[in-house]
């Protein structure tokens, strides 16, 4: 970036220099109207913006633009003003320069209050004092003119002037407070008590002493100005806290939100006591329901996470008030104000909150119905309070009983996501406390008649098959579960009728159509409380008109009966598992025979259905365990061991969460223990040592992070040279007229173009352009200007692109300028150009990896129709060394558990996870083993919402084995 640009205090747009040179700009400026002498002036600052001099106009520009008396011409001259180089070379003042500041003097005496506001703020950015020091008594009588404008623009010209150059107005500080002492617009007190602020703080507070009483009724600028004075005056002078703090009390009362967030924020640095705390916190709470910008609402949520991190005690008793921003429909505020409330739950408020949890609950779903779809913010949002009560019972194991019960009512929910982790945590919760366990299995017995969705069938029926123990058990969930699959046996009734008419089951057979069959099912009652109703129905009435559908084809029947193999196999495995126990137990030999054939039926359905050969088998083999006492150690394994490895990952996630709570906490501890021990070391802001970091010392200090924060980014820019040099990228050749490179620099959605220019020929050229363009989901939104390179002389430009998505895209163009020599048969100027070489993007600057749950990444990857599959070829020997290698080439994080990858094993599946900086999902599957010569083979799906996406990541998934695994 050239001097001129970093200098300049404004931007201009796009704007074409290309087409007129130095003697038609002074002719127009000379001889043109009025408008002609305006669109030259606007012409020339913008080629000066754009690195030409044009210095030899300038006093054209002083002899027949200066006396024009037209506003907007004199806005213009302003401009100009402000961009043009005031010096010679040798550093001192041109002598034209006079002659401008004797215009400028006549502007701020002007008797138009716009020509003087203007002229004030063009003396905020002169920084010659040259110009300035004959301009200061002119600065000063404007505090005095009848229009706030003038008299606000002063006072920020005094500001600017003495900030600057305090040795030419030595008593600004005391004007400014005379000043501020009379003046009655907001607007000119806020600037000059600002003033007073940066430039004389002692000074400023005691103007802010006098006038406290009356600060509550001042304007909300001056009020916002007084508490930062407040906080620095406070850090440099603790015993003065005690003055301020009633006047910082008085300001959460204002009607200014900014006031009152800018006093709640100034309340809780000055004091820890728990009145402050609880006043700032109650604060917080009523700007979160004032405000709609959901923006306000997450830096409010951000300060509150800030507060409980040392007086988590305090704010427990404001999460009531906290749990009401729920009612935010976004998705990023209900997670921050759930995550912080979960954080803050006690003893005393888990009954609240969970009562809470449940009386928002019924009402989201009460939108079921309209908004049903998994990927809605409603369903997210279900599943959201589904996991925070799952949380609220891991932590207060008392309201264990409360929580089954609402989770497993949310079984019957049409969104079979939620229905799912709802079963799934009240399985969790069985197998976390087995006092819960007969309560969990009468329960779930209700909960199978309502199930609206396979996903919660498949859990209820795993839940009654695994968890039922005692005889009793067993029997009642023997008949929760034949009652949704009965008449037997399971086949359609239309299939039913049709054999009876054919008397293949002889004469009672043929009356079994026209017999009355119970069927059971779920009802609503007022109290909005479940229970089961028994219907009698015809099997043979509802045969005709619907395609053979009948009324007792429901539930789990209509699931089996209708191809769903995965019902029709978790029921097979229930029945046999439940027929199993009972004939341990010596049970009921009816339930029992019904559970075979219920089997039975399910096989038959599978097999009707075209089922898979696996599932075919799977059910036959469930037969045999169940109907064969002679296998008894492969049945006893079969009913045992997959409630203990449900145990053990019950028992590995809770330990998981456990460590995170442990975590969280202990960083919370540390941070509350810096100001517990007695014997802490006390530091004093006046005695740090210089090198000294004030957040090391405990020290609250808005100006040691400003310094901390420009340091770092002083170490950043020195440690970036490296990582430019890296980025380095040959546009032309060595031998091109114009040698040209650039460093590309990658910034969330835009990317910047350095370009360096050199001119190694032995002429001067002119109007030398960077024509760059891009191709795909790009676009050039600056655009570099002409200029003039001599001879050998190297300039910078930049360009910058605007990226929209991830889409693959390649930059290139030319490079044209103007030459005499390649003209010289015509006497003229040719034009020439050097193409420049492309620059391929790299979609990994805008992958970052990312974490997803189980359920929302089958959900994405069933919805998403974009997949590259990527055939496995390395010579790699090893499944987890081929996964690192992928994790590393495309920059994603594995969701697949890391001890379920520990071992030797020949083959190995895997999911990956990123997210692009436009919030597009990126998915991945790796799924190898190792061939018998021993190398990996396999295949890498890749999956997204956009095309994009899904080819880049497999370019570099399948560059990584040409080059990056066969080099290792």
């Amino acid at each position: 970036m050239s001097t001129i640009e970093k200098n300049s205090t404004f931007l201009l747009p796009v704007f074409d220099v290309s087409n007129r040179n130095e003697a038609d700009l002074r002719k127009a400026l000379e001889n043109g109207s009025l408008d002609e002498k305006k669109e030259a002036l606007k012409y020339i600052i913008a080629a000066m913006l754009n690195g030409n001099k044009l210095s030899n106009l300038l006093m054209s520009i002083i002899r027949f633009l200066v006396p024009q008396p037209d506003h907007e011409l004199k806005k213009l001259l302003m401009l100009y003003w402000e961009v043009v180089d005031k010096k010679s070379a040798d550093g001192k003042l041109l002598p034209e320069m006079i002659l401008v500041c004797n215009n400028l003097r006549n502007d701020l005496i002007h008797p138009n209050e716009y020509v003087r506001g203007c002229t004030l703020r063009l003396m905020c950015k002169l920084k010659e004092p040259e110009i300035l020091e004959p301009l200061v008594t002119s600065i000063q009588q404007c505090l005095e003119h009848r229009h706030s404008y003038v008299r606000r623009n002063a006072v920020l010209a005094i500001y600017a002037v003495y900030q600057s150059f305090p040795y030419l107005m030595p008593d600004a500080p005391e004007v400014v407070e005379q000043f501020l002492t009379g003046e009655t617009d907001p607007s000119s007190r806020r600037s000059a008590f600002m003033m007073l602020y940066h430039c004389d703080q002692e000074r400023a507070t005691n103007w802010l002493v006098r006038n406290m009483e009356e600060l509550p009724s001042m304007s909300d600028m001056v009020q916002v100005i007084a508490l930062e004075l407040v906080r620095r005056a406070c850090r440099e002078n603790p015993a003065e806290k005690s003055r301020f703090i009633p006047t910082v009390f008085a300001l959460l009362s204002v009607r200014s939100d900014a006031v009152r967030f800018s006093a709640a924020n100034t309340l809780a640095r000055l004091s820890s006591a728990s009145a402050a705390v609880r006043a700032a916190a109650e604060t917080y709470c009523q700007l979160l329901q004032s405000q709609s910008d959901n923006n306000v609402k997450l830096v409010v949520l951000g300060r509150l996470h800030s507060l409980r991190k040392v007086n988590a005690g305090v704010l427990q008793d404001c999460i009531m008030d906290l749990l009401k921003v729920l009612s935010t429909p976004n998705m990023d505020v209900r997670t921050q104000a759930l995550d912080l409330a979960l954080d803050l739950v006690g003893p005393k408020s888990i009954e609240d909150v969970i009562l809470f949890l449940r009386r928002e609950l019924q009402r989201v779903s009460e939108d079921e119905a309209t908004d049903s779809g998994s990927g809605s913010d409603t369903a997210r949002y279900r599943r959201l309070l589904a996991s925070s009560i799952r949380s609220c019972s891991l932590k207060f194991p008392e309201v264990s009983r409360q929580v089954v019960t609402l989770l497993l009512e949310a079984s019957s929910s049409p969104d079979a996501d939620f229905a799912s982790d709802a079963v799934g945590f009240a399985k969790e919760m069985a197998i976390a406390y087995p006092e819960l366990r007969a309560e969990v299995i009468a329960q779930a017995c209700v909960a199978l008649h309502a199930a609206a969705t396979p996903a919660a069938v498949r859990n209820l029926l795993w839940l009654l098959g695994e968890l039922a123990a005692a005889p009793d058990q067993v029997r009642d969930a023997l008949e929760a579960i034949l009652s949704q699959v009965r008449p037997l046996p399971l086949r359609r009734a239309d299939d039913a009728a049709a054999a009876a008419a054919a008397g293949e089951n002889g004469p009672a057979a043929s009356a079994a159509p026209h017999a009355a069959a119970v069927a059971v099912r779920s009802v609503v009652l007022a109290d909005g409380t479940y229970s089961t109703q028994a219907v009698e129905a015809s099997v043979g009435s509802g045969a005709a008109g619907d395609g053979g559908a009948s009324e007792l084809d429901i539930g789990v029947r209509a699931m089996v009966l209708a191809g769903d193999h995965a019902v029709a196999v978790s029921l097979g495995a229930a029945l046999c598992k439940l027929a199993i126990k009972a004939q341990d137990a010596h049970g009921d030999q009816r339930l029992i025979t019904e559970a075979l054939l219920g089997c039975v039926g399910a096989l038959r359905a599978c097999e009707a259905t075209k089922a898979t050969s696996d599932i075919v088998a799977r059910l036959s083999q469930l037969l045999r365990l169940a109907s064969d006492p002679s296998l008894a150690p492969l049945r006893a394994a079969f009913v045992e061991c997959g409630s203990k490895a449900f145990e053990e990952f019950v028992a590995r996630r809770r330990a998981d969460d456990a460590e995170v709570h442990r975590k969280s906490a202990g960083e919370d501890a540390d941070a509350a223990s810096k100001a517990v021990p007695p014997d802490a070391l006390l530091s004093a802001r006046q005695l740090r040592r210089g090198g000294e970091d004030a957040a090391d010392a405990g020290i609250d200090d808005d100006d040691a992070d400003l310094a901390r924060a420009l340091t770092l980014a002083d170490q950043a820019r020195e440690s970036d040279f490296a990582s430019r040099l890296r980025r380095v990228t040959q546009l032309t050749g060595f031998a091109d007229p114009v040698y040209a490179e650039a460093i590309v620099t990658i910034h969330s959605f835009d990317i910047v173009l350095d370009v360096l220019l050199v001119n190694q020929t032995g002429e001067v050229l002119q109007n030398v352009v960077v024509d760059v363009s891009a191709q795909g989901e790009m676009r050039l939104v600056e655009r570099p200007q002409p200029l003039t390179l001599a001879i050998g002389e190297a300039r910078r430009v930049t360009c910058s692109i605007k990226v929209s998505n991830t889409e693959s895209g390649n930059i290139f163009g030319t490079i044209e300028y103007d030459s005499s020599s390649s003209g010289a048969v015509t006497g003229g100027r040719d034009k020439n150009s050097v193409a420049l070489n492309e620059i391929q993007l790299d979609i990994a600057d805008y992958i970052k990896p990312d974490r997803c749950s189980d359920t929302d990444f089958r959900k994405m990857w069933s919805d998403f129709e974009w997949e590259n599959k990527v055939l496995v070829k390395t010579n790699l020997t090893n499944t987890k060394d081929y996964l690192d290698y992928v994790m590393k080439a495309t920059n994603m994080a594995c969701l697949t558990p890391l001890e379920q990858l520990e071992g030797d094993c020949p083959f190995l599946s895997a999911n990956l996870y990123a997210k692009s900086v436009f919030g597009e999902d990126a998915l991945l599957n790796v799924s190898v083993e190792c061939e018998p010569s021993g190398y990996v083979c396999g295949n890498v799906r890749i999956r997204s919402k956009t095309q994009g996406i899904a080819l880049n990541l497999g370019e570099k998934v399948s560059w990584k084995q040409d080059i990056g695994v066969s080099s290792e």
